[in-house]
């Protein structure tokens, strides 16, 4: 009951460095065995500045069109204590900048909520459902701490049985509880009255203050590279076009190392990088494609390179690359969204084609 909650909710002179309060907020996550999941969001947050209006007034929930859609729960203002509808055409959907940027690998979209009378002293309701088809595996991070207070946040996962969940988390910051039903394993984080993260310049990430709670299905990185693995190396690049235009590349080259500069500059000069999001699967085009193109991703520009260098005699291989390595936490439990991408291994160096600026690559040690 949304009214009992807000009724005798604090205001601006409790929270004066806050620009809304959350009184309540919900997360529901349910993962079926398939792999599918869905994650429904309930939340009512107190409105308390004109900030707070600019920041909250219109939700933007983002999403990957190629396997997660979006439902619209009911979704509404309180002003002065009445509720104000949600009119229909405050829905709407639109392509993310991502999208226009380069929509030949990215179909990312938001859906807009444009929420009415939206003033200092309202509250806002916001009731939605992500679904998001079978991926690699189930993995994420939720945050307990954000901008602004919390005074009530509450995660639950429920996992089929056969399914195991590994998760890492500050035990002194969020509540945990785990419950076993008939079919499924219920997993629970709260926190109640968190204190707001200062807006501050050079302040941490909130994968290290925000306390967060980091959940995979997959215990290890050593565990899950190779599902990723499996997706990159099912399409076979090493064809005879591709074979054939190494050798023509490299023709006069003895060295390894002439080699490997001639492959790299001869795709970094004549193919054209497209930017790609990696939360979408490593599936590969086709090579032939890719050399009619003249144009690919970093993963399959990187899966030529590997091809070529590896058909004329110089050893390279592929690795995936983390983002947020300085989270102790994301250097052992694999959240999936922190992958950055794949990059060629050569001789403690690291190649990659998403970079024009990068003439060659970077030291890796």
């Amino acid at each position: 009951d949304y009214k009992a909650l807000i009724k005798d909710a604090p205001g601006k002179d409790k929270y004066p460095d806050a620009s809304a309060l959350n009184i309540f907020t919900k997360v529901d996550i349910t993962v079926n065995a398939d792999g599918s999941s869905s994650r429904h969001v309930y939340y009512i947050k107190e409105i308390l500045t004109y900030k707070g209006k600019t920041r909250y007034s219109d939700v933007k929930i983002t999403y990957n069109a190629n396997f997660e859609t979006v439902k619209i729960g009911h979704c509404f203002t309180v002003k002065d204590g009445k509720e104000v509808p949600l009119p229909k055409e405050a829905i709407h959907d639109n392509a993310t900048y991502l999208t226009m940027y380069s929509p030949e690998y990215i179909n990312q979209k938001q859906t807009v909520v444009n929420l009415p009378s939206v003033e200092p002293g309202s509250f806002v309701i916001m009731d939605y459902t992500i679904e998001t088809k079978g991926k690699d595996y189930f993995s994420g991070v939720e945050h307990f701490q954000e901008e602004n207070p919390y005074l009530h946040k509450e995660m639950h996962i429920t996992m089929p049985k056969a399914m195991p969940l590994f998760y890492q988390f500050d035990a002194d910051k969020v509540k945990f509880e785990k419950k076993d039903t008939k079919d499924a394993v219920v997993y629970s984080w709260t926190a109640n009255d968190v204190p707001l993260i200062k807006d501050e310049r050079n302040k941490p990430s909130y994968f290290i203050i925000g306390r967060p709670v980091f959940y995979s299905s997959v215990d290890s990185w050593k565990n899950a590279i190779p599902k990723l693995f499996a997706q990159f190396n099912a399409t076979n690049y090493k064809v005879k076009a591709v074979t054939d235009l190494a050798k023509e590349i490299t023709k006069g080259k003895s060295s390894e190392q002439e080699k490997i500069y001639a492959l790299y500059n001869y795709i970094h000069d004549n193919f054209e990088f497209k930017y790609s999001v990696s939360d979408d699967k490593f599936t590969l085009q086709d090579p032939q494609k890719i050399l009619n193109q003249r144009y690919g991703s970093n993963k399959e520009l990187t899966a030529l390179f590997i091809a070529m260098a590896n058909s004329v005699g110089v050893a390279v291989k592929p690795v995936f690359v983390l983002g947020q390595t300085r989270v102790k936490a994301l250097q052992t439990l694999p959240c999936r969204n922190y992958v950055s991408g794949i990059n060629v291994y050569y001789n403690k160096t690291l190649l990659t084609f998403d970079q024009k600026d990068a003439a060659f690559g970077f030291a890796w040690y």
